[in-house]
C-alpha cells in the first residue's frame, strides 16, 4: 500500500500557484490543475468551487480551507491543502508515493537521497523566484504537522518529519539532535535531515 509524502511550508505571504504549475518540476511530472475549491472546515462542509486559481487568497481571508486537486501521468495522486492561521499561511503538498517504493522510508537513505536533494533544490528556486517569506518547511512520510506559533512546540508535536528547514537565525539543535544539520546558502537557512547511519 502506498503512503503519502507530505511537504509543509509555513509562509507569511501567498504563493503564486499558477507559477508553480509552470515550473520545470511540474512540467517534468506533467502536473496539471484538476480543480480548486474551498470548504468551511475539515469536515468538508460547504464546498464551493474557485474558478480562478489566482483568487484563492480571497477565500483564505474569509477563513476557508483551500483544496487544490492536481493530476499527473507520472504520480498516482497529489494535491495541496492551504489554510490560514491568524498570522501565517500553511501549505501542505501531498503526493501518493505509489510506484516510488524508495520513498517509503522514515529516513533519508542511499535509495532516496537524490529525490530529497532535488526536492530541496526545487523548493529553493520557488522560494527565491516568488520571494516567499517562509518560517519553516518540513517534509515527511505520512507526516502530521501540528501548527503552533511556538516553533519548538510545533516541532515536538509534529510526527514523521524527515526534513526541517528553518531560518538562519533559529537554532533547534537541542530538539532535533538526531538530525544532521547543514546550511542552505541560497535560502540563508539551515536544514535538519534524519539520515540512515
Amino acid at each position: 500500500m502506498a503512503i503519502t509524502l507530505d511537504l509543509n511550508l509555513i509562509s507569511e505571504n501567498l504563493i503564486d500557484l499558477n507559477d508553480i504549475l509552470k515550473n520545470d518540476f511540474s512540467k517534468k511530472f506533467n502536473i496539471k490543475l484538476e480543480k480548486i475549491f474551498y470548504m468551511d472546515n475539515w469536515n468538508w462542509e460547504n464546498i464551493q468551487s474557485i474558478y480562478d486559481i489566482s483568487n484563492y487568497g480571497e477565500a483564505l481571508k474569509k477563513g476557508k480551507i483551500i483544496v487544490v486537486d492536481l493530476k499527473s501521468k507520472k504520480l498516482k495522486d497529489l494535491g495541496i491543502y492551504i489554510e490560514k492561521t491568524q498570522k501565517k499561511i500553511i501549505y501542505n503538498l501531498w503526493i501518493n508515493t505509489e510506484g516510488y517504493p524508495e520513498l517509503d522510508a522514515d529516513v533519508i537513505n542511499s535509495n532516496n537521497k537524490k529525490f530529497f536533494k532535488k526536492t530541496c533544490c526545487v523548493l529553493s528556486e520557488i522560494i527565491k523566484q516568488q520571494n516567499i517569506k517562509f518560517e519553516i518547511i518540513c517534509i515527511g512520510m505520512e507526516a502530521e504537522l501540528q501548527y503552533n506559533e511556538d516553533i519548538i512546540k510545533m516541532i515536538e508535536n509534529s510526527d514523521n518529519m524527515i526534513i526541517w528547514i528553518v531560518e538562519n537565525d533559529l537554532n533547534f539543535d537541542n530538539i532535533l539532535y538526531n538530525y544532521n544539520k547543514s546550511k542552505i546558502e541560497e535560502l540563508d537557512a539551515f536544514i535538519y535531515e534524519r539520515r540512515a547511519n
